[in-house]
């Protein structure tokens, strides 16, 4: 009765962890490239200079600098929210996690 408690415990140990490798897949197919966020940013804003580093090394915490003309007298919160507003989608399907954001004229 043991043996079959514990084959039983493997069983679902196994089950568990196979779950978990299909859950971190998917989420690895539902992230939003660097690419991708670069090209996203520069069709919405016409002319801007667009750079996207990933300074964990993770493609999950990433940091953009946009360089824009558009943002010329705007205070730094209506700037994010522009940038904010392009990938609102993404950010919302979890496609994109963090998004650190940098703006200059």
């Amino acid at each position: 009765m043991q043996e079959k408690q514990r084959t039983g415990i493997i069983i679902r140990k196994e089950r568990k962890e196979a779950y978990i490798n299909v859950t971190e897949k998917k989420k690895e197919e539902k992230k939003m490239k660097a690419e991708d966020i670069k090209k996203k940013i520069e069709e919405h804003l016409n002319g801007a200079e667009v750079s996207i580093n990933d300074p964990r090394k993770d493609g999950i915490h990433l940091e953009a600098t946009i360089k824009y003309k558009g943002f010329k007298g705007k205070t730094l919160l209506e700037q994010h929210r522009m940038i904010y507003n392009i990938l609102k989608q993404e950010l919302q399907t979890e496609e994109l996690h963090a998004l650190a954001i940098k703006t200059e004229l």
